[in-house]
């Protein structure tokens, strides 16, 4: 099971600035702290202490199995987690969001995933597109270490489909819109399709 919990980035800060200040983020975390605490108290598991993996991504160094992530865009935030599923990715943005949408696709969006885009003439559509690539990268712990248009999003549906590459494997995602928030949840194929709630 893989939880999901989003807000909008208001909760957790008195007002967005433009950029995050080392402050906005420290308060973030302790945000993220305070959710994934309550969850392992439910789960009787210890208060997660935090340390890095090997290429940088945070993790739970007291609870090896719990795995978390969390994004957030100017407006929204969202963390995903998992006692079951090592490895989660998420990724959020607001559809509201103005951007070069066209130049970023074509440097960015694999040829198939350009073509849906374009097909679709739907602005969701890119974001969806756009948070499965952050999503996965994520989840396997490269970030953006890898060049994003190597990756093509295979749909299985509206909402769901694989990435694989060699380099790092296949990943399972998951996309949902909430009020207005484009949020995709992606981790490793192996795990089969994965039970998700909100959190």
């Amino acid at each position: 099971m893989i939880y999901l919990h989003h807000a909008p980035l208001t909760r957790i800060l008195s007002s967005v600035p433009r950029r995050l200040s080392l402050d906005d983020r420290k308060a973030i975390r302790s945000y993220r702290h305070e959710l994934l605490s309550q969850f392992c108290k439910l789960n009787d598991a210890p208060v997660p202490a935090y340390g890095r993996d090997e290429l940088g991504k945070p993790n739970c160094i007291n609870v090896p199995n719990l795995s978390f992530n969390h994004s957030q865009c100017p407006s929204d935030y969202a963390l995903a987690y998992s006692l079951d599923v090592l490895n989660v990715g998420v990724d959020i943005e607001h559809t509201s969001r103005v951007l070069n949408f066209e130049p970023l696709a074509r440097r960015f969006y694999h040829p198939d995933e350009m073509a849906r885009w374009q097909h679709s003439g739907d602005i969701a559509e890119w974001f969806r597109i756009w948070t499965i690539k952050e999503a996965v990268l994520k989840a396997c712990g490269l970030g953006m270490r890898m060049t994003l248009s190597e990756l093509n999003a295979q749909f299985i549906n509206d909402h769901q489909g694989v990435v694989s590459h060699e380099r790092i494997g296949a990943y399972r995602f998951e996309c949902v819109q909430v009020d207005g928030a484009m949020i995709t949840m992606a981790y490793p194929s192996e795990y089969g399709t994965q039970d998700w709630q909100w959190a």
